[in-house]
């Protein structure tokens, strides 16, 4: 009987280890496509800071790392670069 449950328990601890890693990756994702959403907006309001002559400073301490296999950052030149894609007319049409 002891035997049974000690098995019992340790393939319950291994389904349980496995549906974390997968809620870590799931997290991950998650975690990544929120930069990105972010990222999009800071490269409007980047391309706004521009166009009407303000200094983005406040952006240039971003740094947003990504999740997962990647061990990258996201930062200011980031948002550098989408906001360069965007125009008056973009902007206005928000």
């Amino acid at each position: 009987m002891d035997r049974h449950i000690s098995e019992a328990q340790a393939e319950h601890q291994k389904i349980e280890d496995t549906a974390l890693r997968l809620a870590h990756n799931a997290l991950e994702e998650a975690w990544n496509d929120a930069a990105q959403t972010l990222l999009d907006v800071g490269g409007k309001l980047y391309a706004a800071a521009r166009l009407v002559g303000r200094d983005p400073v406040s952006l240039m301490k971003l740094d947003i790392p990504e999740q997962g296999e990647n061990f990258g950052s996201w930062r200011w030149s980031e948002l550098a670069d989408r906001g360069r894609q965007h125009r008056t007319r973009d902007l206005l049409s928000m």
